[in-house]
């Protein structure tokens, strides 16, 4: 059984490489083809597994926040642009279908890697760290990048990374050789610096300890000698024979991924008897991701997927489900975890027809993640403000219940938005105040697809994304002191201070709220606020915010 981690992957397009260059029109080949030219087709055995050679590379790219561009994209796709500080473009282009709902991305531009090993470093071209990290898109994106000056051909390096920097590799580009194109399905980290023949077969020595950035590695020395090849003045006769050896020395990849995942999903007995909790836990989350990524291959490339496939990921996934409904108890937080499977089983049944029968798990794993932990939203909301004689205080309370949306594999929920007390200081004053209270709605996304490292049991989401709507809850107040004039105001004294301090989050009549902090016992998560006082609503705020089992 393979025990290294393995990667937030990615599935290479080769049908999009192909219709860039006008070539849709020649057959892929299976593994089983005729042999292609020599010097291009890899052969098993010389494939490198991590142990045969020098350690993974990692690198320091330092982010360039200032240029990060952000972007809200539905499931209708979209395109995210930013600009280095050396004038580079970048373009990220996901295509519909792309997302299973709609997601914030950001591209951040890398401002310096001064340990990347190119001659050239980044050179005219650069880098950008894509958010969420390890994000699995279900439609292959585009990732353009327009040097701010020339890379000469025979020194465009392209490259990728996983997390902060970590299984540096070499990034197979497109055949379009008129621009730098990487086709993506995941998100991290990607770049194009300037090095080498040298410098990249010295990189190549250094395999990846993941499972889909040695894939890409070696993926990419076969299209660099492709593009090598079509650069030169080719007959199509000779185009396709090109392209026929690429297309063979892909599906052996394929095939050699294939053997690894499907020892991730069925472990050796001797394994499962010692080491349950390997059998059940780590191995196979790794080899449903991993075949995730990999079967949006084979239609492409022309690979069958053995019916030993299904069955394998039929059986893994109804372990997992067994084994996240029975951590409940103990864990609030396996909910993620059933939600985050629930949505890698239906990408998988739509990434394959032979998957498709994967669908009818979905309803039991959601149905487990609703008895799984009841849960409810807890929100308290505290407002202050001064006025000429002193100041005053307002609470807002809410318990929502959430329920799971099977249809949109999410939690929702509403319940009353109430005022618990209104008290204002000097005590010698007092006070008269009528109140409107309101609904709180919630919709709360647990499990984005978010590839695993595969280095523990669990799929816990890495964030919580939650909607909330907090209606408008009005307060009519009058103050009166001793000896001073009644002064009386009428305002949205708590709504208005939220909408004002949390403006950045609002969105579609919703507030979005992320960056949670995970909570323990019986509480998933947690979310403070210290608003700062707004000139139109001059109030401060102290908001938390929970999400916990009822």
């Amino acid at each position: 059984m393979s025990t290294s981690k393995h990667p937030r992957s990615i599935a290479w397009g080769i049908g999009a490489v192909l219709a860039s260059i006008g070539l849709m029109n020649y057959p892929l080949i299976s593994a089983n083809s005729s042999c292609p030219a020599p010097g291009l087709r890899l052969a098993l055995h010389a494939i490198q597994k991590p142990a045969d050679g020098p350690a993974p590379l990692a690198i320091t790219p330092a982010l360039d926040t200032a240029r990060a561009a952000s972007a809200i994209i539905t499931t209708d796709g979209g395109t995210l642009t930013a600009t280095a500080a050396n004038g580079a473009l970048f373009a990220l282009t996901i295509p519909k279908g792309g997302l299973v709902d709609q997601q914030s991305i950001t591209m951040t531009p890398v401002a310096s890697i001064p340990d990347l090993p190119f001659g050239g470093g980044v050179a005219g071209g650069g880098a950008v760290q894509l958010a969420p990290e390890g994000l699995i898109l279900m439609e292959t994106a585009t990732l353009v990048i327009q040097p701010a000056s020339p890379i000469s051909f025979d020194q465009q390096a392209p490259f990728g990374w996983v997390n902060a920097g970590d299984d540096f590799h070499l990034f197979p580009l497109t055949l379009d050789l008129t621009t730098i194109t990487l086709n993506i399905d995941h998100l991290d980290g990607y770049g194009v610096g300037s090095g080498s023949s040298t410098d990249r077969q010295t990189i190549a020595a250094h395999q990846p300890s993941r499972l889909q950035p040695r894939r890409e590695q070696n993926a990419e020395i076969a299209v660099d000698t492709a593009r090598n090849k079509l650069a030169g003045n080719l007959t199509k006769k000779q185009q396709k024979k090109v392209i026929k050896a690429l297309n063979a020395t892909l599906s052996d990849l394929f095939q050699a991924d294939l053997v690894i995942i499907e020892s991730e999903l069925t472990p050796p007995k001797a394994n499962k008897e010692q080491h349950p909790e390997i059998f059940d836990g780590a191995s196979l989350l790794c080899g449903l991701t991993d075949l995730l990524k990999l079967v949006r291959d084979q239609s492409e490339l022309g690979v069958p997927l053995p019916s030993d496939a299904v069955t394998q990921a039929t059986f893994a996934i109804s372990t997992l489900t067994t084994q996240y409904f029975d951590a409940c108890e103990e864990n609030v937080l396996s909910v993620g975890s059933l939600i985050s499977l629930a949505r890698i089983t239906s990408s998988l049944a739509r990434a394959d027809s032979r998957l498709a029968g994967l669908a009818s798990q979905v309803p039991d794993i959601l149905d487990k993640a609703n008895n799984c932990a009841k849960l409810q939203l807890i929100f308290n909301s505290n407002i202050s403000a001064s006025f000429q004689y002193g100041t005053y205080f307002v609470s807002m309370h809410a318990e929502v219940p959430l329920k799971l949306d099977a249809v949109h594999n999410e939690f929702d929920g509403q319940a009353a938005m109430t005022h618990l007390n209104f008290y204002v200081i000097p005590k010698l004053c007092s006070v008269v105040t009528s109140s409107i209270d309101d609904t709180c709605r919630v919709f709360l996304k647990l499990g984005n697809l978010i590839a695993t490292d595969c280095d523990s049991n669990t799929a816990y989401p890495k964030d919580y994304d939650l909607y909330i709507d907090i209606g408008s809850p009005l307060e009519t107040v009058t103050v009166v002191c001793p000896f001073i004039p009644s002064v009386t105001t009428t305002k949205e004294i708590w709504v208005g201070q939220f909408n004002c301090s949390h403006a950045a989050d609002y969105y579609s009549g919703l507030f979005r709220i992320q960056g949670w902090t995970t909570g323990e016992g019986d509480v998933l998560a947690t979310k403070d606020y210290v608003g700062v006082p707004c000139k139109e609503n001059p109030f401060d705020e102290d908001t938390t915010i929970e999400v916990r089992r009822q």
